[in-house]
């Protein structure tokens, strides 16, 4: 977690499983309105485009690293 005051957290949230618990929410909301926007600019006809958006969506570049690894410590930490 970056360098914050206990206080500006405290003030609001409960506590830390809260916190991490808002924040996958609010990632996961803005997660699904670009799904839906994608997919709404795309029309899939067939198993093998769909199976190749599915691929394109998921692909990470060389810079993509980082976020890639903080998505997957949100999802552990959401998932206890």
């Amino acid at each position: 977690m970056p360098c914050v005051s206990l206080g500006t957290t405290t003030y609001h949230f409960d506590n830390r499983d809260t916190l991490i618990r808002e924040a996958f929410e609010s990632y996961m909301d803005e997660y699904e309105a670009s799904l839906a926007d994608l997919l709404s600019d795309i029309k899939i006809t067939d198993q093998r485009m769909l199976i190749s958006f599915l691929i394109s969506t998921t692909a990470l570049g060389e810079d993509q690293r980082n976020l890639a690894r903080t998505e997957h410590h949100m999802m552990l930490a959401a998932a206890r």
